[in-house]
Protein backbone atom coordinates (compact mmCIF):
# COMPACT_ATOMS: atom_id res chain seq x y z
CA UNK A 1 0.00 0.00 0.00
CA UNK A 2 1.69 3.09 -1.16
CA UNK A 3 0.99 6.89 -2.76
CA UNK A 4 -0.59 10.17 -1.30
CA UNK A 5 -3.45 11.89 -1.22
CA UNK A 6 -3.56 15.03 -2.95
CA UNK A 7 -5.78 18.34 -2.24
CA UNK A 8 -4.48 20.70 -4.27
CA UNK A 9 -6.08 24.37 -5.07
CA UNK A 10 -5.75 26.59 -7.76
CA UNK A 11 -7.14 29.97 -6.20
CA UNK A 12 -9.68 31.78 -8.14
CA UNK A 13 -10.54 35.58 -7.98
CA UNK A 14 -12.09 36.17 -4.83
CA UNK A 15 -15.54 37.57 -7.42
CA UNK A 16 -16.10 34.85 -8.65
CA UNK A 17 -18.84 34.08 -6.62
CA UNK A 18 -21.68 35.86 -5.55
CA UNK A 19 -21.19 36.87 -2.55
CA UNK A 20 -17.34 36.75 -2.95
CA UNK A 21 -15.29 34.07 -1.46
CA UNK A 22 -11.86 34.05 -0.54
CA UNK A 23 -11.12 30.09 -0.88
CA UNK A 24 -12.80 29.79 -4.45
CA UNK A 25 -10.77 27.86 -6.38
CA UNK A 26 -10.61 24.73 -8.80
CA UNK A 27 -9.58 21.53 -6.88
CA UNK A 28 -8.38 18.50 -7.25
CA UNK A 29 -8.76 15.67 -5.15
CA UNK A 30 -6.55 13.13 -6.03
CA UNK A 31 -5.65 9.44 -4.05
CA UNK A 32 -2.89 7.51 -5.64
CA UNK A 33 -2.80 8.92 -9.10
CA UNK A 34 -6.87 8.13 -9.14
CA UNK A 35 -8.65 11.76 -9.53
CA UNK A 36 -11.91 12.04 -7.39
CA UNK A 37 -12.71 15.67 -8.83
CA UNK A 38 -12.29 14.08 -12.48
CA UNK A 39 -15.37 15.30 -14.53
CA UNK A 40 -17.45 16.05 -17.54
CA UNK A 41 -18.75 19.67 -18.28
CA UNK A 42 -21.78 18.66 -20.56
CA UNK A 43 -21.80 22.21 -21.92
CA UNK A 44 -18.78 21.62 -23.60
CA UNK A 45 -18.29 18.44 -23.55
CA UNK A 46 -14.91 18.35 -22.26
CA UNK A 47 -12.84 16.73 -18.60
CA UNK A 48 -11.30 18.60 -16.03
CA UNK A 49 -9.44 16.89 -13.10
CA UNK A 50 -9.91 20.49 -11.16
CA UNK A 51 -13.34 21.50 -10.73
CA UNK A 52 -14.53 25.08 -9.20
CA UNK A 53 -15.40 24.84 -5.51
CA UNK A 54 -14.68 26.52 -2.77
CA UNK A 55 -11.57 25.05 -0.21
CA UNK A 56 -12.77 26.62 2.71
CA UNK A 57 -15.95 24.30 3.09
CA UNK A 58 -14.21 21.43 2.34
CA UNK A 59 -11.40 22.56 5.35
CA UNK A 60 -14.02 23.06 7.65
CA UNK A 61 -15.69 20.11 7.01
CA UNK A 62 -12.39 18.05 7.32
CA UNK A 63 -11.19 19.56 10.66
CA UNK A 64 -15.33 19.18 11.72
CA UNK A 65 -15.28 15.54 11.06
CA UNK A 66 -11.19 14.81 12.10
CA UNK A 67 -11.86 12.48 14.86
CA UNK A 68 -14.57 10.58 13.01
CA UNK A 69 -12.79 10.44 10.06
CA UNK A 70 -9.43 9.40 11.65
CA UNK A 71 -11.00 6.18 14.16
CA UNK A 72 -14.60 5.74 13.31
CA UNK A 73 -15.01 2.39 11.24
CA UNK A 74 -17.62 1.98 8.35
CA UNK A 75 -21.17 1.34 9.63
CA UNK A 76 -21.82 -2.39 9.52
CA UNK A 77 -25.11 -2.19 8.34
CA UNK A 78 -26.59 -0.58 5.20
CA UNK A 79 -27.83 1.71 4.81
CA UNK A 80 -25.61 4.01 7.60
CA UNK A 81 -27.30 6.19 9.63
CA UNK A 82 -27.37 10.25 8.29
CA UNK A 83 -25.11 11.39 11.16
CA UNK A 84 -22.40 8.88 9.85
CA UNK A 85 -22.32 9.61 6.21
CA UNK A 86 -22.19 13.90 7.21
CA UNK A 87 -19.20 12.81 9.54
CA UNK A 88 -17.44 10.50 6.25
CA UNK A 89 -18.61 11.31 2.98
CA UNK A 90 -17.38 14.79 1.23
CA UNK A 91 -20.81 16.03 0.19
CA UNK A 92 -21.60 16.67 3.87
CA UNK A 93 -19.10 19.78 2.51
CA UNK A 94 -22.20 21.41 1.31
CA UNK A 95 -22.45 25.05 1.04
CA UNK A 96 -24.48 24.81 -2.48
CA UNK A 97 -21.46 22.96 -4.20
CA UNK A 98 -21.45 19.66 -6.62
CA UNK A 99 -18.77 17.94 -4.60
CA UNK A 100 -17.64 14.57 -5.89
CA UNK A 101 -19.47 11.42 -4.58
CA UNK A 102 -16.29 10.38 -2.23
CA UNK A 103 -16.87 8.48 1.09
CA UNK A 104 -13.63 8.08 3.40
CA UNK A 105 -13.62 5.56 6.28
CA UNK A 106 -10.49 4.45 8.14
CA UNK A 107 -10.57 0.54 10.11
CA UNK A 108 -7.78 1.87 12.35
CA UNK A 109 -4.63 1.38 9.71
CA UNK A 110 -5.15 2.39 6.83
CA UNK A 111 -8.03 5.06 5.11
CA UNK A 112 -10.20 3.78 2.36
CA UNK A 113 -11.43 5.95 -0.13
CA UNK A 114 -14.80 5.16 -2.53
CA UNK A 115 -15.39 6.91 -5.13
CA UNK A 116 -18.71 6.54 -7.65
CA UNK A 117 -19.94 8.70 -10.98
CA UNK A 118 -22.62 11.39 -10.71
CA UNK A 119 -26.36 10.11 -10.73
CA UNK A 120 -26.75 9.74 -14.59
CA UNK A 121 -30.45 10.99 -14.15
CA UNK A 122 -28.68 14.41 -12.46
CA UNK A 123 -29.33 17.72 -14.77
CA UNK A 124 -26.41 19.13 -12.98
CA UNK A 125 -23.95 20.43 -15.90
CA UNK A 126 -20.64 18.85 -13.89
CA UNK A 127 -20.85 15.10 -14.26
CA UNK A 128 -18.17 13.34 -11.99
CA UNK A 129 -17.23 10.06 -13.90
CA UNK A 130 -14.45 8.53 -11.44
CA UNK A 131 -15.03 5.55 -9.87
CA UNK A 132 -12.79 3.26 -7.73
CA UNK A 133 -11.82 2.28 -4.71
CA UNK A 134 -8.83 2.75 -2.65
CA UNK A 135 -6.57 3.07 0.25
CA UNK A 136 -3.61 4.56 1.64
CA UNK A 137 -1.75 4.38 5.19
CA UNK A 138 -3.75 6.36 7.33
CA UNK A 139 -0.29 8.54 8.26
CA UNK A 140 -0.46 10.06 4.16
CA UNK A 141 -4.16 10.93 5.02
CA UNK A 142 -3.21 12.83 8.48
CA UNK A 143 -0.23 14.48 6.47
CA UNK A 144 -2.73 15.00 3.71
CA UNK A 145 -5.04 17.02 5.59
CA UNK A 146 -2.72 19.09 8.01
CA UNK A 147 -1.22 20.16 4.21
CA UNK A 148 -4.48 21.40 2.93
CA UNK A 149 -6.03 23.18 6.21
CA UNK A 150 -2.85 25.13 6.78
CA UNK A 151 -2.83 26.07 3.13
CA UNK A 152 -6.29 27.55 3.29
CA UNK A 153 -5.62 29.12 6.46
CA UNK A 154 -2.70 30.82 4.56
CA UNK A 155 -4.94 32.20 1.94
CA UNK A 156 -7.69 33.50 4.65
CA UNK A 157 -5.13 35.31 6.39
CA UNK A 158 -3.52 36.70 2.89
CA UNK A 159 -6.70 38.50 1.75
CA UNK A 160 -7.17 39.63 5.86
CA UNK A 161 -10.41 37.44 6.24
CA UNK A 162 -10.85 36.05 9.92
CA UNK A 163 -12.79 33.07 10.56
CA UNK A 164 -13.68 30.24 12.89
CA UNK A 165 -11.15 27.69 11.14
CA UNK A 166 -8.07 28.82 12.52
CA UNK A 167 -9.68 28.46 16.42
CA UNK A 168 -11.15 24.58 15.51
CA UNK A 169 -8.16 23.38 14.43
CA UNK A 170 -5.82 24.45 16.90
CA UNK A 171 -8.43 22.76 18.90
CA UNK A 172 -8.20 19.50 16.92
CA UNK A 173 -4.51 20.07 16.76
CA UNK A 174 -3.97 20.21 20.58
CA UNK A 175 -6.04 17.22 21.42
CA UNK A 176 -3.65 15.69 19.06
CA UNK A 177 -0.54 16.83 21.18
CA UNK A 178 -2.19 15.17 24.59
CA UNK A 179 -1.54 11.39 24.61
CA UNK A 180 -5.01 11.74 27.16
CA UNK A 181 -7.12 13.81 25.24
CA UNK A 182 -6.53 11.98 22.28
CA UNK A 183 -7.24 8.34 23.78
CA UNK A 184 -10.30 10.07 24.68
CA UNK A 185 -11.43 11.74 21.61
CA UNK A 186 -10.46 8.41 19.39
CA UNK A 187 -13.02 5.82 22.15
CA UNK A 188 -15.53 8.78 21.42
CA UNK A 189 -15.04 8.96 17.61
CA UNK A 190 -14.80 5.08 17.32
CA UNK A 191 -18.55 4.90 19.37
CA UNK A 192 -19.87 7.51 16.64
CA UNK A 193 -19.66 10.54 19.04
CA UNK A 194 -18.14 14.02 17.38
CA UNK A 195 -15.93 15.44 20.69
CA UNK A 196 -17.28 16.23 24.04
CA UNK A 197 -20.57 14.34 22.89
CA UNK A 198 -20.93 11.08 24.66
CA UNK A 199 -22.78 10.71 27.73
CA UNK A 200 -19.78 10.57 30.61
CA UNK A 201 -21.72 7.29 31.93
CA UNK A 202 -21.22 5.74 28.92
CA UNK A 203 -17.78 6.86 27.88
CA UNK A 204 -16.67 5.00 31.48
CA UNK A 205 -18.18 2.59 31.24
CA UNK A 206 -16.82 1.73 27.49
CA UNK A 207 -13.28 3.11 28.98
CA UNK A 208 -13.61 0.51 31.95
CA UNK A 209 -14.53 -2.50 29.87
CA UNK A 210 -11.92 -1.38 26.95
CA UNK A 211 -9.19 -1.55 29.62
CA UNK A 212 -10.02 -5.22 30.53
CA UNK A 213 -10.38 -6.51 26.71
CA UNK A 214 -6.83 -5.06 26.19
CA UNK A 215 -8.63 -2.93 23.66
CA UNK A 216 -10.57 0.37 24.13
CA UNK A 217 -11.37 0.96 20.62
CA UNK A 218 -12.38 -2.24 19.69
CA UNK A 219 -14.88 -2.38 22.82
CA UNK A 220 -16.29 1.07 21.53
CA UNK A 221 -16.50 -0.09 18.07
CA UNK A 222 -19.01 -2.74 19.22
CA UNK A 223 -20.47 -0.07 21.48
CA UNK A 224 -21.94 1.53 18.90
CA UNK A 225 -23.91 -0.57 17.66
CA UNK A 226 -25.07 -1.78 21.05
CA UNK A 227 -24.80 -1.57 24.66
CA UNK A 228 -21.73 -1.29 27.27
CA UNK A 229 -24.33 -3.62 29.26
CA UNK A 230 -24.70 -6.32 26.78
CA UNK A 231 -21.27 -6.64 26.05
CA UNK A 232 -20.63 -7.10 29.69
CA UNK A 233 -23.29 -9.60 29.87
CA UNK A 234 -21.61 -11.61 27.03
CA UNK A 235 -18.26 -11.35 28.69
CA UNK A 236 -20.24 -12.80 32.27
CA UNK A 237 -22.44 -15.43 30.23
CA UNK A 238 -19.13 -17.07 28.72
CA UNK A 239 -18.74 -20.21 30.47
CA UNK A 240 -17.80 -22.85 27.96
CA UNK A 241 -14.18 -24.19 28.79
CA UNK A 242 -11.15 -23.61 26.19
CA UNK A 243 -8.16 -23.61 25.84
CA UNK A 244 -6.18 -22.31 22.25
CA UNK A 245 -4.23 -24.65 20.65
CA UNK A 246 -2.35 -23.02 17.94
CA UNK A 247 1.03 -21.12 18.60
CA UNK A 248 3.35 -20.07 17.25
CA UNK A 249 6.03 -17.31 15.71
CA UNK A 250 4.47 -15.72 12.85
CA UNK A 251 6.13 -13.58 10.65
CA UNK A 252 5.41 -9.73 11.47
CA UNK A 253 3.10 -7.73 8.87
CA UNK A 254 4.51 -5.49 6.81
CA UNK A 255 3.81 -1.81 8.25
CA UNK A 256 1.77 -1.14 4.80
CA UNK A 257 -0.17 -4.36 4.72
CA UNK A 258 -3.90 -4.39 4.70
CA UNK A 259 -5.86 -6.18 7.30
CA UNK A 260 -7.32 -8.65 5.18
CA UNK A 261 -4.42 -9.69 3.36
CA UNK A 262 -2.55 -9.91 7.06
CA UNK A 263 -5.87 -12.52 7.65
CA UNK A 264 -4.71 -14.43 4.10
CA UNK A 265 -1.52 -15.11 5.36
CA UNK A 266 -2.42 -16.17 8.86
CA UNK A 267 -4.64 -18.09 7.65
CA UNK A 268 -2.69 -20.17 5.30
CA UNK A 269 0.23 -19.98 7.71
CA UNK A 270 -1.90 -22.10 10.10
CA UNK A 271 -3.32 -24.58 8.15
CA UNK A 272 -0.10 -25.91 7.51
CA UNK A 273 0.89 -25.17 11.26
CA UNK A 274 -1.77 -27.55 11.57
CA UNK A 275 -1.35 -30.02 9.32
CA UNK A 276 -4.77 -29.28 7.20
CA UNK A 277 -4.04 -30.67 3.70
CA UNK A 278 -5.00 -28.28 0.41
CA UNK A 279 -7.96 -28.65 -0.76
CA UNK A 280 -9.87 -30.36 2.28
CA UNK A 281 -12.23 -29.31 4.50
CA UNK A 282 -11.44 -28.46 7.72
CA UNK A 283 -13.79 -30.70 10.02
CA UNK A 284 -15.32 -30.19 13.00
CA UNK A 285 -13.21 -32.05 15.10
CA UNK A 286 -9.79 -29.84 13.73
CA UNK A 287 -11.71 -26.67 15.02
CA UNK A 288 -12.53 -27.83 18.41
CA UNK A 289 -8.94 -29.16 18.87
CA UNK A 290 -7.82 -26.26 17.98
CA UNK A 291 -9.88 -24.66 20.63
CA UNK A 292 -9.13 -27.31 22.82
CA UNK A 293 -12.88 -28.20 23.62
CA UNK A 294 -15.55 -31.41 22.26
CA UNK A 295 -17.15 -30.90 18.95
CA UNK A 296 -20.40 -31.35 20.97
CA UNK A 297 -19.89 -28.11 23.28
CA UNK A 298 -18.25 -26.27 19.86
CA UNK A 299 -21.13 -27.21 18.05
CA UNK A 300 -23.68 -26.69 20.60
CA UNK A 301 -27.04 -24.91 20.25
CA UNK A 302 -27.10 -23.02 23.77
CA UNK A 303 -25.40 -19.53 24.21
CA UNK A 304 -25.63 -16.76 22.39
CA UNK A 305 -28.19 -15.11 21.38
CA UNK A 306 -28.44 -11.17 21.29
CA UNK A 307 -24.87 -10.97 22.31
CA UNK A 308 -23.23 -8.42 20.28
CA UNK A 309 -20.14 -10.24 20.02
CA UNK A 310 -18.37 -14.00 20.28
CA UNK A 311 -16.06 -13.55 23.49
CA UNK A 312 -12.56 -15.39 24.63
CA UNK A 313 -11.92 -14.48 27.93
CA UNK A 314 -8.61 -15.41 29.17
CA UNK A 315 -7.35 -17.02 32.25
CA UNK A 316 -4.42 -18.00 33.70
CA UNK A 317 -4.84 -21.63 33.08
CA UNK A 318 -7.61 -22.05 30.08
CA UNK A 319 -10.15 -19.69 28.77
CA UNK A 320 -14.39 -19.06 28.58
CA UNK A 321 -16.11 -18.83 25.65
CA UNK A 322 -19.39 -17.48 24.58
CA UNK A 323 -20.73 -17.76 21.26
CA UNK A 324 -23.50 -15.80 19.70
CA UNK A 325 -24.29 -17.65 17.06
CA UNK A 326 -26.51 -21.34 17.88
CA UNK A 327 -26.31 -22.02 14.30
CA UNK A 328 -23.18 -24.78 13.46
CA UNK A 329 -21.85 -22.85 10.59
CA UNK A 330 -22.15 -19.85 12.09
CA UNK A 331 -20.22 -20.83 15.29
CA UNK A 332 -17.07 -23.16 12.53
CA UNK A 333 -17.05 -19.49 11.42
CA UNK A 334 -17.02 -17.84 14.76
CA UNK A 335 -14.57 -20.56 15.88
CA UNK A 336 -11.94 -19.42 13.50
CA UNK A 337 -12.10 -16.27 13.57
CA UNK A 338 -11.43 -16.43 17.47
CA UNK A 339 -8.13 -18.14 16.22
CA UNK A 340 -7.81 -15.79 13.89
CA UNK A 341 -7.91 -13.27 16.57
CA UNK A 342 -5.44 -14.77 18.91
CA UNK A 343 -2.72 -14.98 16.00
CA UNK A 344 -3.56 -11.25 15.15
CA UNK A 345 -4.08 -9.79 19.10
CA UNK A 346 -2.09 -12.49 20.74
CA UNK A 347 -1.98 -12.58 24.46
CA UNK A 348 -5.03 -9.81 24.68
CA UNK A 349 -7.21 -10.57 27.79
CA UNK A 350 -10.18 -11.10 25.39
CA UNK A 351 -10.45 -12.00 22.01
CA UNK A 352 -13.79 -10.43 20.56
CA UNK A 353 -15.16 -11.18 16.85
CA UNK A 354 -18.17 -8.84 16.47
CA UNK A 355 -19.73 -7.62 12.96
CA UNK A 356 -17.93 -4.04 13.41
CA UNK A 357 -15.42 -3.35 10.46
CA UNK A 358 -11.95 -2.37 12.21
CA UNK A 359 -8.69 -3.93 11.09
CA UNK A 360 -8.95 -6.27 13.63
CA UNK A 361 -12.09 -7.65 12.13
CA UNK A 362 -11.49 -7.36 8.55
CA UNK A 363 -8.53 -9.96 9.54
CA UNK A 364 -10.04 -12.52 11.53
CA UNK A 365 -13.01 -12.37 8.98
CA UNK A 366 -10.21 -12.90 5.83
CA UNK A 367 -8.76 -15.33 8.02
CA UNK A 368 -11.96 -17.52 8.42
CA UNK A 369 -12.70 -17.60 4.99
CA UNK A 370 -9.26 -18.47 4.11
CA UNK A 371 -8.98 -20.69 6.43
CA UNK A 372 -12.47 -22.53 5.78
CA UNK A 373 -12.59 -22.14 2.50
CA UNK A 374 -8.82 -21.38 0.52
CA UNK A 375 -9.86 -19.55 -2.42
CA UNK A 376 -7.09 -21.81 -4.27
CA UNK A 377 -9.93 -24.44 -3.04
CA UNK A 378 -12.78 -22.70 -4.59
CA UNK A 379 -10.65 -22.03 -7.75
CA UNK A 380 -10.29 -26.02 -8.00
CA UNK A 381 -14.03 -26.80 -7.06
CA UNK A 382 -15.83 -23.81 -9.26
CA UNK A 383 -15.95 -21.99 -12.84
CA UNK A 384 -14.86 -18.54 -13.42
CA UNK A 385 -19.00 -18.28 -13.25
CA UNK A 386 -20.46 -20.21 -11.16
CA UNK A 387 -24.19 -21.23 -10.92
CA UNK A 388 -26.03 -20.86 -7.39
CA UNK A 389 -26.63 -24.83 -7.36
CA UNK A 390 -22.34 -25.17 -7.74
CA UNK A 391 -21.96 -22.28 -4.73
CA UNK A 392 -24.02 -24.06 -2.91
CA UNK A 393 -22.94 -27.23 -3.31
CA UNK A 394 -18.99 -26.56 -2.61
CA UNK A 395 -20.13 -24.62 0.66
CA UNK A 396 -22.12 -28.00 1.95
CA UNK A 397 -19.09 -30.10 1.17
CA UNK A 398 -16.64 -26.91 3.03
CA UNK A 399 -18.80 -26.77 6.22
CA UNK A 400 -19.56 -23.06 5.29
CA UNK A 401 -22.02 -20.58 4.61
CA UNK A 402 -23.05 -19.81 0.98
CA UNK A 403 -21.86 -15.97 1.64
CA UNK A 404 -18.88 -17.14 2.47
CA UNK A 405 -18.04 -18.76 -0.49
CA UNK A 406 -19.45 -15.67 -2.92
CA UNK A 407 -17.58 -13.11 -0.10
CA UNK A 408 -14.23 -15.09 -0.74
CA UNK A 409 -15.15 -14.65 -4.83
CA UNK A 410 -15.63 -10.90 -4.33
CA UNK A 411 -12.80 -10.23 -1.98
CA UNK A 412 -10.49 -11.91 -5.14
CA UNK A 413 -11.34 -10.30 -7.96
CA UNK A 414 -13.41 -13.12 -9.37
CA UNK A 415 -16.91 -11.58 -9.44
CA UNK A 416 -17.47 -7.71 -9.42
CA UNK A 417 -18.04 -5.45 -5.93
CA UNK A 418 -21.43 -4.32 -5.25
CA UNK A 419 -21.44 -0.54 -4.81
CA UNK A 420 -22.89 1.68 -2.28
CA UNK A 421 -25.22 4.75 -3.37
CA UNK A 422 -26.07 8.59 -2.41
CA UNK A 423 -29.00 10.26 -3.17
CA UNK A 424 -28.35 12.22 -6.29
Amino acid sequence: MSGTLELAAEWLDRGAYTPPDPTAARLRIAIDGLVATRAENRWSQTLVEAVPLSAGPLAAWLVGAWWRLRHEPEWPTAPAPVDWRMAHEVAAAGNGFLWPRLRLVCDGSSMEFDCIPSDPRSREMLSYVADFRTHLPVVRFEQAVDDFVELVLERMASVGVRCDLAAAWEAVRADRRDPVRSARRRIEAMMGFDPDEAPRDVLAEVTELGQRAGDGGEVAAICAVSTPAALRAAVASASLSARLALRGNVAPAGTDEPPHQRGYQLARWARAEANLRPGVPVRDADLADLLGMTCETLLSSRDGGLAPATVLVRGPDDARVLFRDRRARGRRFDAARLIGDALGAPELPWQLTADTKTARQKLQRAFAAEFLAPIATLHERLDEAPTEDEVTEVADWLGVGERLVRSQLVNHGAVAWDRWSLPA
